[in-house]
């Protein structure tokens, strides 16, 4: 699965309405009206996410030798960082390395 590419930012388009951008929209996030308004911490977030998948990568190569070949580990230490981190990059990716 092809992703835009980072890096992505945000603006504000209308108080607590943002929106996501690259080289044009990418996404809009706003308040639904219930609840706390998270709309800004929300897409500084989203914005982040091509950032954010790429520090998981990196991560995961650092914990795992060989990861992108087989995924085989170097140790059992970080077993659980090492979890977390597949997981995220799944979610990511859509299942996919």
């Amino acid at each position: 699965m092809k992703t835009t590419p980072g890096p992505w930012h945000t603006a504000e388009l209308e108080k607590g309405e943002y929106g996501i951008f690259h080289t044009g929209p990418l996404a809009y996030v706003g308040y639904a009206g219930y609840g706390t308004n998270n709309s800004k911490a929300n897409a500084y977030l989203i914005a982040a996410a091509p950032d954010l998948l790429e520090a998981c990568k990196l991560a995961y190569k650092g914990l795992c030798k060989e990861a992108e070949d087989n995924g085989a580990c170097i140790s059992n230490a970080g077993a659980d960082a090492q979890k977390a981190l597949v997981e995220a990059i799944s979610k990511a990716t859509g299942g996919e390395k």
